[in-house]
């Protein structure tokens, strides 16, 4: 009876909806699955191409932030290596930074204060700010690409005292 009354009004129920998008950008799209392989130049495009449309722009940023946050920087470090200050890469790049600390850092935090370690099992989630955040696998994760993380991102999860081994 719930989603009739929603359909009756001609609005779709919460759980229908998609709140990440409010429609198709099949420019995003293609950024984000070139940053997904590594490829920069489409996310500077975009952004180059948003101009002054801030509500785009800011769209944009954050959800290139939020992959790079969950898979990886390489490609805005390519990106601030081969054009060295450009405001949309220190964008992206800053953005990147507070929402990895965000999501992975502040539970890592929050579960070495509890517990007085980061022995975390694998299979362990941390509940912060009502969210659950599967910290275990990621701190699994960080260890298995040790080699391959940025010096500033082995100095943040050694000020939070990670086991590497």
């Amino acid at each position: 009876m719930l989603v009739i009354g929603w359909l009756y009004f001609f609005l779709l129920p919460l759980r229908w909806q998609n709140r990440r998008l409010a429609g198709p950008d099949p420019e995003l799209k293609r950024a984000l699955a070139a940053a997904s392989c590594g490829r920069w130049e489409p996310a500077a495009q975009l952004l180059t191409t948003a101009g002054d449309d801030w509500e785009r722009r800011a769209l944009y940023t954050q959800r290139l932030a939020e992959l790079a946050a969950r898979k990886g920087d390489s490609w805005i470090q390519s990106w601030r290596t081969a054009r060295p200050g450009d405001p949309d890469a220190a964008l992206v790049h800053a953005r990147t930074r507070f929402m990895y600390a965000e999501h992975n850092l502040r539970p890592a935090a929050q579960y070495r204060a509890h517990v007085g370690n980061l022995g975390v099992p694998r299979s362990h989630t941390e509940e912060v700010n009502g969210e659950a955040v599967r910290l275990g696998a990621w701190i699994s994760q960080q260890r298995v690409k040790a080699g391959k993380l940025s010096g500033q991102q082995v100095a943040e999860l050694s000020a939070v005292d990670i086991r590497w081994a």
